[in-house]
């Protein structure tokens, strides 16, 4: 026996068999509740950690911070540099002349001038403008040193690279008398870089100053232009 249908009631079918199916394969139909809307979520936004990872430096004077990157020396640097490095035996005014004869030093290393090592053999003479052409040169790239310092702070977006102006100094001095490599490797610049300048300023006085009594008080005189 033949059972004839129209077009309406086979499309009717095939709608009543894709529900049945659609009720089977979907879980929430099968027991009859509603599906949950779902919510676009907003992607999570990384926030810059604070507190510990970028510090406010100690304050240890009532001086202005400055941008350390763009800083320069003043006179307070000179006046210790000139009376470490000069000729204790030659004064002008008070003020140490430079050594115009390559010798050695307190660590054995030929040196002439103000404190320049540079191509210096013992015995060696040059003319005072020439020392002071080399103390010009040497004191640009100690400068230099402390800038770049101070400059990869800054990118890092770290708050520690503002210093006093006698910071400044007295770490050009520091960096003049044992080279840019010590100032990055030291435990005073790791020390100053996470804010804890007190320590920090502590530090200076035991800066690569090995056994010699000379070294140590230079760096009291650090100590106190740094904390000034």
């Amino acid at each position: 026996m033949k059972i004839i249908i129209t077009e309406q009631q086979y499309d009717n079918i095939l709608k009543q068999v894709d529900k049945t199916i659609g009720k089977l394969t979907d879980p929430y139909k099968m027991v009859g509740i509603q599906r949950p809307s779902q919510k676009k979520t907003e992607p999570t936004k990384k926030v810059k950690a604070v507190g510990m990872a970028n510090p406010e430096p100690q304050k240890i004077s009532g001086k202005p911070m400055m941008d350390g990157s763009v800083m320069n020396i003043t006179n307070d640097y000179k006046k210790i540099v000139r009376e470490w490095e000069g000729d204790p035996a030659n004064r002008v005014n008070g003020v140490k002349q430079p050594k115009l004869v390559g010798y050695l030093d307190s660590r054995g290393i030929p040196t002439i001038g103000y404190g320049h090592t540079d191509g210096v053999r013992v015995g060696m003479k040059i003319t005072k403008k020439q020392a002071e052409d080399f103390l010009v040169k040497d004191s640009q790239e100690a400068i230099g040193c402390i800038r770049r310092i101070m400059d990869a702070w800054k990118k890092e977006e770290l708050k520690t690279f503002k210093l006093t102006q006698g910071q400044f100094d007295a770490m050009v001095s520091m960096t003049f008398n044992a080279g840019c490599t010590s100032m990055r490797k030291s435990r005073f610049i790791q020390e100053l870089k996470k804010g804890n300048t007190k320590k920090a300023a502590e530090l200076v006085k035991t800066f690569y100053i090995g056994t010699t009594e000379g070294l140590a008080n230079r760096r009291e005189q650090e100590y106190n232009l740094f904390i000034s």
